[in-house]
């Protein structure tokens, strides 16, 4: 085999392996950015019910006020 040969046989063998790894690298970022969301979402959740339960509680307060003045 000639030397230009050999080269284009290697340049394939690497273009191959580069096509490889680039879509290795494209299912991990998907899968990293899918994991990314669901945190977010779940952060959100717990905010909401963070913030949730104080408005609640000032809201039965406020009731209870109210219902005292009026009795």
């Amino acid at each position: 085999m000639r030397a230009t040969q050999r080269l284009e046989v290697e340049l394939a063998r690497l273009e191959g392996t580069c096509a490889a790894l680039v879509a290795e690298l494209q299912a991990h970022r998907a899968a990293t950015n899918a994991t990314t969301a669901d945190h977010e979402q779940r952060l959100r959740g717990l905010e909401r019910w963070r913030w949730s339960i104080p408005v609640s509680t000032v809201g039965l307060i406020v009731s209870a006020i109210v219902n005292f003045i009026h009795h």
